[in-house]
């Protein structure tokens, strides 16, 4: 009787942490902004990407899951209207292009991407560098 009642606890705080767990919303997405040892200070973002959005100024914004604290990229000398999207003007270079291209394969296979900024676009700060995180690339239909 008394193992049968411990084992209906064990059970129990069990389904209680699993529970816990499954509801607990885990985000590992990163927005600050710091101090560049040997370049320019720089605001980094790394996580997922939530949407992207064109307009018909060619202004491509790429809306992330941490925003970035207006203050925290004010006090690193970057004014923004808003710290929720990253920007990018496409304009016809190869970078910009590229640039998409990173972002659109990271929001269709859910990769985590790592951008920098140093400089602001539009009220957005404006990626400078990105880097795309992924399994396998060749599993991709793609490539």
């Amino acid at each position: 009787m008394k193992r049968t009642f411990i084992i209906i606890i064990g059970i129990a705080i069990a389904a209680v942490v699993t529970i816990f767990l499954g509801l607990t919303v885990t985000n590992n997405a990163n927005a600050y902004c710091k101090e560049s040892a040997t370049s320019t200070n720089y605001c980094k973002y790394s996580g997922k990407i939530k949407k992207v959005y064109l307009n018909s100024d060619n202004l491509y914004l790429i809306f992330l899951e941490q925003a970035f604290e207006k203050q925290d990229v004010k006090n690193f000398g970057y004014n923004i209207k808003s710290g929720n999207a990253l920007a990018i003007q496409l304009n016809g270079d190869e970078t910009s292009k590229q640039f998409i291209t990173l972002a659109n394969l990271a929001l269709t296979n859910g990769f985590p991407i790592e951008v920098h900024s140093r400089e602001v676009l539009n009220g957005y700060l404006k990626v400078d560098r990105m880097w795309i995180e992924g399994k396998s690339f060749s599993s991709l239909a793609m490539f």
